[in-house]
């Protein structure tokens, strides 16, 4: 499910990402061109490798679809920023996350934890 943000962040968030399902899913990922503040609440989810996501993390700009996998049931949001949205609220540079999986409790700004 899509939410939309307030007037406030709208310049800068294109959208909420909200995901629940008690099941086993698949997700399609495509490229956006949009950066992601991703949060797990509920169980995990995997890449097309086998390779479980971080709790919380900031996705990079895809060149690539991907497909996302969970074993069980799920409980996620996610940021979607504007293309240039996310530079206002982090000092990150883009070009170390492209194609890329930042997890935030590895970063040095315990601000963004």
């Amino acid at each position: 499910m899509n939410v939309l943000p307030s007037p406030l962040l709208a310049p800068y968030v294109k959208y909420y990402w909200v995901v629940k399902a008690d099941e086993t899913t698949a997700i399609q990922t495509v490229p956006s061109g949009c950066i992601h503040l991703v949060f797990h609440r509920g169980g995990s989810m995997y890449f097309s490798d086998g390779e479980q996501q971080p709790q919380s993390f900031i996705r990079g700009q895809l060149s690539g679809p991907g497909v996302l996998q969970s074993k069980g049931g799920i409980d996620m949001i996610a940021v979607i920023f504007h293309p240039l949205g996310f530079n206002v609220f982090f000092s990150l540079p883009l070009q170390l996350i492209y194609n890329q999986y930042a997890d935030v409790d590895s970063m040095e700004d315990a601000g963004l934890k």
